[in-house]
């Protein structure tokens, strides 16, 4: 996600407006920005789509044109083992990516150190693991 510049403090003038950026297939919101309203006039004439406000989109998506809470995701780190997965969704692995479409997942991480694991399953929020192997 890009913020154009760090928006949470900044103030909308007569000529702009703060917006968020979002893809019309998934409303997922992709940047935030303080721009120009002819900018967002010229950008919604492209088809662009965007929505007034600054919204966290790891915590925000937008809905049938509202902006609306991602709901939290289902998952469960147990030892090694993911369970109440969402179906579909993707374990990330250290940045690795790996599809999924059970709804738990037993982790063959057997080199010693800290592994970072993701679970992403859009409109759900990401959820965020550890795993220490000794």
């Amino acid at each position: 996600m890009t913020d154009f510049v760090n928006m949470q403090n900044i103030q909308p003038g007569k000529d702009s407006s703060l917006v968020s950026l979002y893809e019309s297939a998934t409303g997922r919101i992709t940047s935030q920005g303080l721009l120009q309203n002819s900018v967002i006039a010229d950008m919604t004439a492209r088809g662009e789509l965007s929505v007034n406000g600054w919204y966290d989109g790891a915590l925000n998506y937008v809905k049938a044109g509202a902006v609306t809470q991602r709901p939290a995701n289902t998952a469960v780190l147990a030892g090694k083992t993911l369970s109440k997965l969402p179906s579909p969704c993707t374990i990330v692995i250290d940045e690795t990516r790996y599809a999924c479409t059970g709804t738990t997942a037993t982790l063959d991480l057997t080199m010693p150190k800290t592994y970072q694991i993701r679970v992403e399953a859009f409109p759900m929020q990401d959820a965020t693991f550890q795993i220490i192997v000794p």
